[in-house]
Order: C-alpha cells, then sequence, then structure tokens
C-alpha cells in the first residue's frame, strides 16, 4: 500500500488539468496528468490492484521521485 508523502505540496491546477506537484523533502517536481490524478489523491494505492502499465509506471516514477510512500513508513 502506498500514501502520498506529507512533504508533497500542490503549485498549480493548469487548464489543461495537469497539476504541478512539489516534494520539499526530496526537492523534485512533477507534472500529473489527468489520468494519474484520480489514483494519486487516492487514500492509498494498492499498486498491486492497478492493471496498466502505463499507470504502473507512473506510480513507479511517483514512488521513486518520493511523491509517494509506503504506508506503513513514518515520515520524519
Amino acid at each position: 500500500m502506498l500514501m502520498k508523502s506529507m512533504f508533497n505540496v500542490e503549485l498549480d491546477t493548469q487548464e489543461n488539468g495537469e497539476t504541478v506537484i512539489y516534494n520539499t523533502q526530496k526537492r523534485t517536481f512533477i507534472i500529473l496528468s489527468q489520468d494519474i490524478k484520480p489514483i494519486y489523491d487516492l487514500e492509498l494505492i494498492c499498486e498491486e490492484l492497478i492493471d496498466d502499465s502505463e499507470l504502473n509506471e507512473a506510480i513507479a516514477n511517483l514512488k521513486e521521485n518520493g511523491f509517494l510512500v509506503k504506508y506503513h513508513r513514518k515520515e520524519q
């Protein structure tokens, strides 16, 4: 299970539906497309249940850059 990092700050939602997010811990930016934003907005994400290669790739990118973290992990 994954959840949003507490270090994420949503900066802007553009007219095309893309959302700019900054992770203050890793100092990284990401632009979320309309396709991934609803999944990102879930309280918990069970990546094993997502059967879409593009979404799985996006989730892996979000994890790698610190935007999604393991649910049991306590951030400091």
